[in-house]
């Protein structure tokens, strides 16, 4: 599902609300998701899962075809784990 295909079917499923109004509300959702990921703090939904960073340490490593020593510097990722619920709809197909 795309965003356009998301906030299409959340403006047939309210008809009373605009579309401006709903992409709104999208967008402060996905906005206060990433201000507060990026901050270091987790987002949980629950039943649905959990956004949180995860850091990365800066490390050496080696290429394993040349044998060159690598730096890679430390990063940090984004991490999705899916709740119980979406986990067992999933599985259930």
């Amino acid at each position: 599902m795309t965003r356009s295909e998301l906030l299409e079917k959340l403006c047939t499923k309210h008809p009373d609300m605009s579309a401006k109004d709903v992409e709104a509300a999208v967008n402060t959702i996905f906005n206060t998701i990433i201000d507060t990921v990026a901050h270091g703090r987790r987002v949980e939904f629950r039943n649905f899962g959990t956004f949180s960073a995860h850091c990365h340490k800066a490390k050496t490593g080696r290429h394993p075809g040349t044998g060159k020593i690598t730096e890679f510097q430390a990063s940090i990722t984004l991490r999705f784990r899916t709740g119980k619920l979406l986990l067992q709809r999933m599985n259930s197909r």
